[in-house]
Protein backbone atom coordinates (compact mmCIF):
# COMPACT_ATOMS: atom_id res chain seq x y z
CA UNK A 1 0.00 0.00 0.00
CA UNK A 2 2.83 2.27 1.11
CA UNK A 3 4.17 1.45 -2.29
CA UNK A 4 1.35 2.69 -4.37
CA UNK A 5 0.97 6.16 -2.45
CA UNK A 6 4.58 6.73 -2.85
CA UNK A 7 4.20 6.09 -6.94
CA UNK A 8 0.83 7.88 -7.29
CA UNK A 9 1.79 10.67 -4.81
CA UNK A 10 1.55 13.77 -7.30
CA UNK A 11 -1.88 12.09 -9.36
CA UNK A 12 -3.16 11.90 -6.12
CA UNK A 13 -2.60 15.33 -4.72
CA UNK A 14 -4.11 16.86 -7.90
CA UNK A 15 -7.06 14.93 -7.15
CA UNK A 16 -7.44 16.00 -3.97
CA UNK A 17 -6.25 20.02 -4.96
CA UNK A 18 -9.24 19.91 -7.81
CA UNK A 19 -11.97 18.01 -5.44
CA UNK A 20 -11.25 20.28 -2.61
CA UNK A 21 -11.73 23.30 -5.06
CA UNK A 22 -14.86 22.38 -6.75
CA UNK A 23 -16.02 21.80 -3.62
CA UNK A 24 -14.96 25.24 -2.29
CA UNK A 25 -16.85 26.43 -6.31
CA UNK A 26 -20.14 24.69 -6.19
CA UNK A 27 -21.64 26.63 -3.63
CA UNK A 28 -20.66 30.28 -4.55
CA UNK A 29 -21.61 29.47 -8.52
CA UNK A 30 -25.07 27.90 -7.25
CA UNK A 31 -25.81 31.23 -5.37
CA UNK A 32 -24.89 33.38 -8.14
CA UNK A 33 -27.29 32.13 -9.91
CA UNK A 34 -29.99 31.81 -7.58
CA UNK A 35 -32.89 34.26 -7.53
CA UNK A 36 -32.30 37.39 -6.10
CA UNK A 37 -35.03 37.74 -3.61
CA UNK A 38 -35.08 41.90 -3.99
CA UNK A 39 -35.98 41.40 -8.24
CA UNK A 40 -38.99 39.14 -7.35
CA UNK A 41 -42.33 40.39 -8.95
CA UNK A 42 -44.93 41.34 -6.43
CA UNK A 43 -47.58 42.42 -8.18
CA UNK A 44 -48.31 43.58 -11.95
CA UNK A 45 -49.74 46.60 -13.39
CA UNK A 46 -53.06 46.90 -15.59
CA UNK A 47 -50.30 48.16 -17.84
CA UNK A 48 -48.05 45.15 -17.55
CA UNK A 49 -45.56 47.13 -15.51
CA UNK A 50 -44.38 45.36 -12.09
CA UNK A 51 -43.75 46.06 -8.60
CA UNK A 52 -40.61 44.08 -7.17
CA UNK A 53 -39.85 43.38 -3.38
CA UNK A 54 -37.05 45.84 -3.66
CA UNK A 55 -39.57 48.59 -4.86
CA UNK A 56 -42.07 47.84 -1.62
CA UNK A 57 -39.24 48.23 0.80
CA UNK A 58 -38.11 51.25 -0.35
CA UNK A 59 -41.83 52.80 -0.38
CA UNK A 60 -42.96 51.19 2.72
CA UNK A 61 -39.40 53.22 4.31
CA UNK A 62 -40.64 56.50 2.38
CA UNK A 63 -44.37 55.82 3.85
CA UNK A 64 -42.79 55.14 7.53
CA UNK A 65 -40.59 58.53 7.04
CA UNK A 66 -44.15 60.36 5.28
CA UNK A 67 -45.97 59.50 8.81
CA UNK A 68 -43.18 60.65 10.90
CA UNK A 69 -43.10 64.05 9.20
CA UNK A 70 -46.95 64.50 10.71
CA UNK A 71 -48.63 65.94 7.36
CA UNK A 72 -51.86 66.19 9.43
CA UNK A 73 -50.49 69.12 10.51
CA UNK A 74 -51.50 70.98 7.75
CA UNK A 75 -55.21 70.60 7.32
CA UNK A 76 -56.70 68.74 3.97
CA UNK A 77 -53.23 66.82 3.60
CA UNK A 78 -54.31 63.26 4.38
CA UNK A 79 -53.88 61.26 1.38
CA UNK A 80 -50.52 59.14 2.71
CA UNK A 81 -52.72 55.38 2.96
CA UNK A 82 -54.37 54.13 6.15
CA UNK A 83 -55.57 50.99 5.25
CA UNK A 84 -53.41 48.74 7.98
CA UNK A 85 -50.79 46.61 6.65
CA UNK A 86 -47.47 48.25 5.64
CA UNK A 87 -47.51 46.30 2.39
CA UNK A 88 -50.77 47.55 2.02
CA UNK A 89 -50.11 50.99 2.60
CA UNK A 90 -46.73 50.82 0.15
CA UNK A 91 -48.69 49.21 -2.96
CA UNK A 92 -51.41 51.87 -2.34
CA UNK A 93 -49.07 54.49 -2.55
CA UNK A 94 -46.80 53.11 -5.33
CA UNK A 95 -49.76 52.32 -7.59
CA UNK A 96 -50.83 56.28 -6.72
CA UNK A 97 -47.51 57.60 -7.80
CA UNK A 98 -47.41 55.82 -10.94
CA UNK A 99 -51.66 56.69 -11.72
CA UNK A 100 -50.44 60.25 -10.92
CA UNK A 101 -46.96 59.83 -13.36
CA UNK A 102 -49.67 58.65 -16.10
CA UNK A 103 -51.78 61.99 -15.84
CA UNK A 104 -48.61 63.79 -16.03
CA UNK A 105 -48.62 65.57 -12.74
CA UNK A 106 -45.62 66.68 -11.00
CA UNK A 107 -44.44 69.00 -8.82
CA UNK A 108 -41.47 71.54 -8.97
CA UNK A 109 -38.73 71.52 -5.92
CA UNK A 110 -39.12 74.45 -4.70
CA UNK A 111 -43.07 73.51 -3.88
CA UNK A 112 -41.58 70.24 -2.16
CA UNK A 113 -39.43 72.38 -0.08
CA UNK A 114 -41.92 74.77 0.55
CA UNK A 115 -44.33 72.24 1.40
CA UNK A 116 -41.72 70.50 3.96
CA UNK A 117 -40.45 73.72 5.51
CA UNK A 118 -44.13 74.04 6.58
CA UNK A 119 -44.92 71.09 8.00
CA UNK A 120 -41.07 70.98 9.80
CA UNK A 121 -41.58 74.76 10.77
CA UNK A 122 -38.18 75.33 8.84
CA UNK A 123 -37.09 79.04 7.37
CA UNK A 124 -34.45 77.93 5.10
CA UNK A 125 -32.27 75.50 3.57
CA UNK A 126 -29.61 74.61 5.42
CA UNK A 127 -31.54 73.96 8.43
CA UNK A 128 -33.40 71.41 6.58
CA UNK A 129 -30.04 69.43 6.49
CA UNK A 130 -29.94 69.91 10.14
CA UNK A 131 -33.95 68.92 11.07
CA UNK A 132 -33.66 66.25 8.11
CA UNK A 133 -30.89 63.99 10.31
CA UNK A 134 -33.46 63.56 13.06
CA UNK A 135 -35.64 61.33 10.79
CA UNK A 136 -32.45 59.71 9.53
CA UNK A 137 -32.45 61.31 5.88
CA UNK A 138 -30.81 64.10 3.89
CA UNK A 139 -32.59 67.42 3.30
CA UNK A 140 -32.72 66.23 -0.80
CA UNK A 141 -34.43 62.79 0.14
CA UNK A 142 -37.47 65.07 2.53
CA UNK A 143 -37.56 66.90 -0.69
CA UNK A 144 -38.19 63.90 -3.40
CA UNK A 145 -41.01 62.95 0.03
CA UNK A 146 -42.23 66.23 -0.72
CA UNK A 147 -42.47 65.74 -4.41
CA UNK A 148 -44.05 62.67 -4.11
CA UNK A 149 -46.38 63.86 -1.46
CA UNK A 150 -47.36 66.44 -3.69
CA UNK A 151 -47.93 64.71 -7.18
CA UNK A 152 -49.95 62.28 -4.79
CA UNK A 153 -52.39 65.81 -3.49
CA UNK A 154 -52.29 66.18 -7.38
CA UNK A 155 -54.01 63.33 -8.24
CA UNK A 156 -56.43 63.32 -5.66
CA UNK A 157 -57.73 66.18 -6.92
CA UNK A 158 -57.58 65.23 -10.35
CA UNK A 159 -59.69 62.01 -9.38
CA UNK A 160 -62.24 63.76 -6.73
CA UNK A 161 -62.27 66.98 -8.84
CA UNK A 162 -62.02 68.96 -5.79
CA UNK A 163 -59.27 71.09 -5.16
CA UNK A 164 -57.92 71.91 -1.28
CA UNK A 165 -56.27 75.11 -0.91
CA UNK A 166 -54.80 76.86 2.42
CA UNK A 167 -56.75 79.89 3.44
CA UNK A 168 -54.62 83.23 4.06
CA UNK A 169 -52.62 83.97 6.38
CA UNK A 170 -54.90 86.80 7.93
CA UNK A 171 -58.18 84.17 7.97
CA UNK A 172 -59.18 83.53 11.38
CA UNK A 173 -60.61 80.09 10.10
CA UNK A 174 -58.02 77.47 9.70
CA UNK A 175 -59.51 75.00 7.90
CA UNK A 176 -58.71 74.73 4.31
CA UNK A 177 -61.03 76.43 1.33
CA UNK A 178 -62.93 73.99 -0.82
CA UNK A 179 -62.82 74.95 -4.78
CA UNK A 180 -64.56 72.89 -7.18
CA UNK A 181 -62.50 71.82 -10.24
CA UNK A 182 -64.21 72.17 -13.29
CA UNK A 183 -63.62 69.59 -15.89
CA UNK A 184 -62.71 70.61 -19.62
Amino acid sequence: MLKFLRKYQKWMLVVFCGALMVAFLIPQAVSQFAPNPAKQVLATTYDGQTITRAEMQRTSADVQLLRQLRFESIPALSIIPQTGSERDDALAWILIQRAAKHNGLGASRQEAFNLIATVLGLQEFESLDERAKQFGANGEYLIQLGKQYLVAEQYRQLVSGVEYSLPAEDAEVRSPGLRRVVAM
